[in-house]
């Protein structure tokens, strides 16, 4: 139906969908349709299409979507995604607050910053350091690539780690 009315999808996203004429961009997930438009008449003649097949339920201003918060400024013609309460989650949920921790000065871009633990090391709960990784993969992965390398590093002290690692899981978040 959606290549009946001249929209293509993208080949890196199957999910999304743009019909370059009327510069509207369509993101579908399941059952939900998210809808960037410059022009109102172009996307009331999409509205008015979709209907004529689709039983269609408008939630009007979208502030959250695949758990990301949405923040759309039509003046500026802005718009800004982040998950910065999913990070605040995550603290919470570990009862890991942000400002416990020591502020550590290292750099976490380079290989050799996170070394293997010592005898001497101060050990941490295994359990809750392997909670705050798992909580934070989807982010490294999906949403915050400028984690990922540091993630990684992090992530391969999962059955031997220190104190440090977690300063800098804290710091990462």
């Amino acid at each position: 139906m959606l290549s009946e009315l001249n929209f293509v999808q993208c080949i890196a996203d199957s999910c999304l969908l743009i019909h370059e004429s009327k510069e509207i961009i369509l993101l579908l997930y399941i059952d939900n349709i998210v809808i960037v438009f410059k022009s109102l008449s172009n996307v009331k003649w999409f509205k008015h299409e979709f209907q004529c097949v689709f039983k269609v339920k408008n939630l009007r201003k979208m502030k959250k979507i695949l758990d990301i918060q949405i923040t759309c400024n039509r003046k500026t013609w802005i718009l800004q995604m982040n998950q910065t309460h999913y990070f605040h989650d995550v603290l919470k949920r570990l009862n890991m607050k942000q400002d416990k921790h020591k502020i550590t000065d290292f750099l976490m871009n380079e290989y050799d910053v996170l070394c293997s633990v010592e005898l001497e090391d101060v050990r941490i709960n295994q359990h809750k350091y392997q909670q705050v990784i798992e909580s934070l993969m989807y982010a490294a992965i999906h949403t915050h690539f400028n984690i990922a390398f540091t993630f990684n590093q992090l992530s391969q002290y999962l059955n031997d780690f220190a104190e440090y690692h977690e300063h800098a899981l804290k710091k990462l978040m």
